[in-house]
C-alpha cells in the first residue's frame, strides 16, 4: 500500500490536511497507510468506490477512513460486507457509521487501532458488532457514540474487545457493550443516557482509570461480566443506575455523586472512599432479575460481597436481594453507619468476613424469624433492629461463627433505639465452632454456645447480661478476664445456665499483683445452674484453679503455687501460703529443667517483685515449657560463651603462626574452641606473610544449654626467618572479629580485637628425616558486646553489656619426620603429638536496658589444655610450567584435659541471690583433618590454600584460609 497523495478536491479543508499530518506522525504510524476520504452523502454505501475519493475504500489492517466534510454536512457511511479498517477519523461534523446489511461487522485491525474524534464533534457508530484484536483507543475532544438498538434483533451494538477513552467522552447509550475492559483516562467520560425502558443497561467486561462515569437519569451502567479485577479511582455522578455483576472485584477508591442506585449482583465491591457508591442512594447486594428482557453477559454469580477498606465509613442505605450477602475488611477498620434492610421472601444470611473490625451504627430494619447474621471475624457495636413487622422481610437468627460478635448494648428488644443489637424477643444467640460471643451489653433472648464456641464477657473485663437462658455445649469455651483486685468477667443470666465444656481464665494486667489468692465470681443465673463446667484449660504451671459450682453460680479460685518454707514440711493445699509472707515465694524449681533453669531459680527467690510486679505476673500464667524458656531468657547463657569464643579466636591467630612453619600440624587450642587452621605454607628467610581467614562453628545443645552458631573472620601478619638450616623463628600482629549466636535464645556476642604473637622451631626441616619441634605463644586483647533479648508473656526487654577480655595462648609440637622417594617425587609422613594450654580472662560487667532482669557479672578466668596425636603427610610436585605445588594433609585426634565449657557468676539487678550459668558442654574427643596446597606463583611469592574441619558428637567446624609468602 502506498499513501494516497493525489490533489485534493475544494472539499477536503485544511483541518483534513492537518489532522492527517498530525496522525501519520504518531509513533504507531511508523509503517504505510492507505487513507480513504468519504464523500458520500447523508446515507450512502461504505462499499461503493463512488462514495470514496479517488476510488480508495478503507479495507485492511492499514486502513484510514476520514470523514472530513464541513461540518454543515452530516455524513452516513452503512456497511454492506464486513470492513476492516485501522483507524477512523472524525475531522469534522457529526457523522454515523451504519449498516445496510445487518450482518455486516465493522473489524479494528493492526497496530493501535483508534478512533480520533475532534472537539465539537461526534461520530455514531449505529452497529450490531465491532470487532477489534487489541484495545481500541479513542482520542480527540469530541464524541464517540454508540447506537441505541438494532432494529432488526432488538439488540445494542457490541464491541468484541477492550477500549481505553484517552480523551473526549464515550456515549455508551442505552443498550451498547463492551466484553472487555473499559479504561477511562483522567480527562476522559463515560456516560449513559436516558432509555424509555428501565431494565436496560449499557455494559462493559470491567473498569478502570481515573475519569469520569456519567451515569444520567433513566440509564443504567452495568460492570464486571468477563469476571476480571478493576480498579476506577475517578468521579462518578448522575442519576442513573449502576450494577457490579460477574465474579471479579470491582474497587472503587474516588468521590461520587450518584443518587441513582447500586447494585453488587455478585462479585466483589471494594470501596476505600466514604462516597464511593453514591451520595444519599441506596446499595443493594444480591441478584434480582428485573425483567425476562433483560441481557446478562455475567458468568454464575459468585455471592455479592462489599469489601470495606480501611477507614472507611460507609452511610448508604444497604439492601440484601440474595440469599447470602458478605460484608468483609481485612485489615483495619471500617464503619456501616446506614440502614440494613432485606428483600429476600426466603430469608437471608449477611457473613462478615476478613480480619480486620466493621462496626454497624445504622439501624437494620430486619425481620429475625428466618434470616441470620453469620460472623467469621471480628464486628463491633452491630446494630441490628426492626422497624416493623412485615412479614415479606426475613431475617431469622444471629450465629457467630469464625470470628467476633461484640454486643455491647441491648439485644432483643422490639424498639426503635440506634445503637442496639434489637431481634425480637426471644431470639437465640448461637456461637458456632470457631465463634466468639464477647461485649458488656445484654441479649434480650437465649443463647448457645456449641462445640468449637467461645462466649467471653466484657470487652476487657465487663459483664455480658442474657435475659433468657444460656446453654454451653461439650466442647464449649467460656472464656474469662481476670484482674488482680478480685473483679472479672461476669454472664449475668436471667434464665437457667446449663453448663458444660470448659472454663479458659486470662490475666488482663501485666503490671498487679496476682500473687495472693483470689475468689472470682464468673457466672450468676437466676433460675439456678444444672450441670458443670469439665475443668479450667489454663495451664499456667505455678497457678491452680479451682471451680466452685452453687446453686445459682460458679466461683473460681486462684491460686499460686509457693515453695515450702521448711521443704521436709510440706504447705497444706488447702490452707495455701500467700506468696507475699516474708520467706515465701512462688515454688519456681517445681518445673525447671536443667542445672542452669535451677540456678536461675536461686536468683528469682531472691527477687524484689514488689518494685517489678510486672516479671511475676508473665511469669505466673506461663506453661511449664514456657516457663523454662523463660528461664532461659533470663540466665545469661551468653556471658558463659563469651570465654570460649576468645579463647577461639586467640586459637586461631596461633595456628596462622604456626602455618609458616610448615608441615602439617593441627593448631587448635583446647576442645570446645574454634579450631585454627591445621597446615603450613613454604618456609623461606626474612619472608614477610600475611593471611586471611574465615571459620564457621555449630554446637549442638546439650540438654542443659542451648547450642550455638559462630562466625569469625581473621587476619594476620608478620615475618618468619630462618637464622641457620636448623631453625626458624618469627612474629605476628592480627586482628579477629567473631559474631556467636545462641540457637534456642535469643542472646548473641561479638568479639573483636588485636592478637600478637611469636613461633619458632628447630630440628629437622620440612621433607628432611629427622625429629622436629615447634611451638607459638599468643597474647590478644578483645573488646566483648553481649544481647539478651528477655521475653515471656506480655513482657520484652533488652539487656546489654560490654567488657573487656584477655587471652594467653601456647602450642608445643614435636613430630618425627620420615621421609620417602618414590616414582613421582619426595613423600614425607610425619607422625606428631601436640599440646594446646589456653587462659582467657573476662572483666566484670553490668548489663543495662532490662530494669530488674538486668544481670551483673564477676570477673572470671578459664584455662583449658587438649592433647592431640596424629599422622601428617607432605609431597612436592613440579607442574609443567616448572613451578613447584606443594601439598600436605593431616589427621590427628583431640583429647581435652580439662574441662570444655565456660562458666560465669551472675546476679540479677532486683535480687539478692546471685546463681551461676555454664555454657553448653562441648565434645571432649573430636577428629581434626586438614589439607592444603601451596604454589610458588614467582621466585619470590607463594599462595597457599587451606580447608580444615572438626567433627565430633554434637559440633562441627569448617575453615577456609588463604596466604601470602613473601621471600627476598
Amino acid at each position: 500500500m502506498t499513501v494516497v497523495t493525489a490533489p485534493r478536491r475544494s472539499a477536503l479543508g485544511l483541518a483534513t490536511l492537518l489532522a492527517a499530518t498530525t496522525a501519520l506522525c504518531h509513533p504507531a504510524f511508523a509503517q504505510t497507510f492507505q487513507i480513504g476520504y468519504f464523500t458520500g452523502e447523508e446515507s450512502s454505501s461504505w462499499n461503493d468506490q463512488l462514495n470514496w475519493f479517488d476510488g480508495v475504500i478503507p479495507n485492511s489492517v492499514t486502513a484510514v477512513a476520514s470523514f472530513d466534510r464541513d461540518v454543515s454536512v452530516n455524513q452516513t457511511a452503512n456497511l454492506v460486507d464486513n470492513i476492516t479498517v485501522n483507524r477512523v477519523d472524525n475531522v469534522a461534523g457529526d457523522n454515523t457509521i451504519g449498516l445496510q446489511t445487518p450482518t455486516a461487522v465493522l473489524t479494528f485491525g493492526g497496530i493501535a487501532p483508534r478512533i480520533d474524534v475532534v472537539t465539537g464533534s461526534t461520530l455514531t457508530l449505529d452497529l450490531n458488532t465491532t470487532v477489534t484484536a487489541s484495545p481500541l483507543t479513542k482520542t480527540g475532544a469530541g464524541i464517540l457514540a454508540l447506537g441505541d438498538r438494532d432494529i432488526f434483533n432488538d439488540s445494542g451494538w457490541t464491541l468484541t474487545g477492550a477500549m481505553l477513552v484517552q480523551d473526549g467522552t464515550l456515549d455508551m447509550g442505552k443498550r451498547s457493550a463492551i466484553t472487555g475492559r473499559v479504561t477511562v483516562a483522567q480527562d476522559a467520560t463515560l456516560l449513559t443516557n436516558f432509555f424509555e425502558f428501565n431494565d436496560t443497561f449499557a455494559r462493559i467486561g470491567s473498569l478502570d482509570g481515573t475519569g469520569t462515569l456519567d451515569i444520567r437519569e433513566g440509564s443504567g451502567l452495568e460492570i464486571g461480566s468477563d469476571g476480571t479485577n478493576g480498579t476506577f479511582g475517578g468521579t462518578v455522578k448522575g442519576e442513573g443506575i449502576i450494577r457490579k455483576v460477574g465474579n471479579g472485584k470491582l474497587t472503587l477508591n474516588g468521590a461520587s455523586t450518584l443518587t441513582g442506585d447500586f447494585y453488587v449482583d455478585s462479585g466483589i465491591l471494594s470501596v476505600g472512599n466514604d462516597t464511593a457508591v453514591g451520595d444519599g442512594n441506596t446499595l443493594y447486594l444480591g441478584e434480582q432479575t428485573f425483567s425476562p428482557t433483560r441481557i446478562a453477559l455475567a458468568a454464575a454469580p459468585a455471592t455479592p460481597t462489599l469489601d470495606l477498606q480501611d477507614g472507611v465509613d460507609i452511610a448508604n442505605t444497604i439492601v440484601i436481594r440474595s440469599a447470602t450477602a458478605t460484608i468483609s475488611q481485612t485489615g483495619g477498620t471500617a464503619t456501616l453507619s446506614g440502614n440494613i434492610y432485606e428483600q429476600s421472601e426466603e430469608g437471608s444470611t449477611l457473613v462478615k468476613t476478613g480480619s480486620g473490625e466493621i462496626s454497624l451504627t445504622g439501624v437494620a430494619n430486619l425481620d429475625w424469624v428466618r434470616s441470620m447474621l453469620i460472623i467469621d471475624a471480628p464486628i463491633e457495636d452491630p446494630i441490628l433492629e426492626e422497624e416493623t413487622p412485615d412479614p415479606a422481610v426475613r431475617v431469622s437468627r444471629i450465629d457467630v461463627q469464625d470470628g467476633l460478635l461484640s454486643v455491647n448494648t441491648v439485644v432483643g428488644m422490639q424498639e426503635w433505639s440506634v445503637g442496639r443489637v434489637l431481634p425480637p424477643v426471644g431470639t437465640t444467640v448461637t456461637v458456632a465452632d470457631g465463634g466468639t460471643l464477647g461485649g458488656a451489653g445484654t441479649i434480650m433472648g437465649d443463647v448457645t454456645v456449641q462445640s468449637g464456641g467461645r462466649l467471653a464477657p466484657g470487652n476487657s473485663v465487663g459483664t455480658l447480661t442474657v435475659d433468657g437462658d444460656v446453654t454451653f455445649a461439650a466442647g464449649s469455651t467460656f472464656a474469662v478476664e481476670l484482674d488482680a483486685d478480685g473483679t472479672s468477667d461476669l454472664l449475668a443470666v436471667g434464665g437457667a445456665a446449663a453448663l458444660n465444656g470448659t472454663v479458659a481464665p486470662t490475666d488482663v494486667d501485666a503490671a498487679a499483683d496476682y500473687a495472693t489468692p483470689k475468689t472470682y465470681t464468673i457466672l450468676t443465673a437466676a433460675d439456678g445452674v444444672t450441670g458443670t463446667f469439665t475443668g479450667v484449660t489454663e495451664d499456667a504451671a505455678l497457678v491452680e484453679y479451682t471451680l466452685v459450682h452453687g446453686e445459682a453460680d460458679v466461683q473460681l479460685i486462684r491460686t499460686v503455687l509457693v515453695a515450702p518454707v521448711d521443704p521436709e514440711t510440706p504447705v497444706d493445699p488447702e490452707t495455701p501460703v500467700e506468696p507475699g509472707t516474708p520467706g515465701v515465694v512462688p515454688d519456681f524449681g517445681r518445673f525447671a529443667v536443667g542445672d542452669n533453669n535451677l540456678e536461675l531459680v536461686l536468683g528469682l527467690n531472691g527477687f524484689g517483685f514488689a518494685a517489678d510486679p510486672a516479671v511475676l505476673n508473665n511469669l505466673l500464667p506461663l506453661n511449664a515449657a514456657d516457663l523454662n524458656a523463660a528461664y532461659a531468657a533470663l540466665g545469661g547463657q551468653i556471658h558463659a560463651e563469651v570465654e570460649g569464643a576468645v579463647g577461639g579466636q586467640s586459637a586461631s591467630f596461633a595456628g596462622a603462626m604456626l602455618d609458616q612453619l610448615g608441615g602439617a600440624a593441627p593448631a587448635t587450642a583446647q576442645v570446645g574452641q574454634a579450631a585454627a587452621p591445621m597446615m603450613g605454607g613454604l618456609m623461606g628467610a626474612a619472608s614477610p606473610w600475611i593471611s586471611l581467614q574465615g571459620l564457621r562453628y555449630d554446637v549442638d545443645g546439650d540438654g542443659n544449654a542451648s547450642g550455638f552458631d559462630s562466625r569469625s573472620t581473621a587476619i594476620a601478619g608478620g615475618v618468619v626467618a630462618r637464622p641457620d638450616a636448623m631453625t626458624t623463628v618469627g612474629f605476628a600482629l592480627g586482628y579477629t572479629d567473631a559474631e556467636l549466636d545462641l540457637t534456642d535464645i535469643d542472646q548473641s556476642a561479638d568479639a573483636d580485637g588485636f592478637h600478637i604473637g611469636a613461633f619458632g622451631s628447630s630440628g629437622a626441616g620440612r621433607l628432611e628425616t629427622g625429629v622436629a619441634v615447634r611451638g607459638a605463644l599468643a597474647y590478644g586483647r578483645l573488646n566483648v558486646e553481649t544481647r539478651r533479648t528477655i521475653a515471656f508473656g506480655n513482657l520484652n526487654r533488652t539487656a546489654t553489656a560490654e567488657m573487656d577480655a584477655d587471652a594467653l595462648t601456647m602450642t608445643g609440637e614435636v613430630r618425627y619426620q620420615q621421609v620417602r622417594q618414590t616414582a613421582n617425587g619426595t613423600l614425607g609422613l610425619s607422625p606428631f603429638a601436640r599440646i594446646d594450654l589456653s587462659r582467657v580472662s573476662v572483666d566484670g560487667f553490668a548489663e543495662t536496658g532490662a530494669g530488674g532482669l538486668n544481670l551483673s557479672g564477676q570477673a572470671g578466668r578459664n584455662d583449658r589444655a587438649a592433647l592431640t596425636l596424629g599422622v601428617a603427610v607432605d609431597t612436592d610436585m613440579v607442574l609443567g610450567s616448572g613451578r613447584t605445588l606443594q601439598v600436605a594433609a593431616d589427621i590427628g585426634v583431640q583429647q581435652a584435659l580439662a574441662n570444655t565449657y565456660g562458666t560465669a557468676a551472675l546476679t540479677l539487678d532486683g535480687s539478692t541471690t546471685g546463681f551461676a550459668v555454664q555454657g553448653v558442654e562441648a565434645a571432649r574427643t573430636r577428629l581434626l583433618i586438614g589439607a592444603d596446597a601451596t604454589y610458588a606463583l614467582s621466585d619470590s611469592l607463594d599462595l597457599t590454600l587451606s580447608a580444615d574441619g572438626s567433627f565430633a558428637d554434637g559440633s562441627r567446624q569448617g575453615a577456609l584460609g588463604a596466604a601470602l609468602n613473601f621471600s627476598f
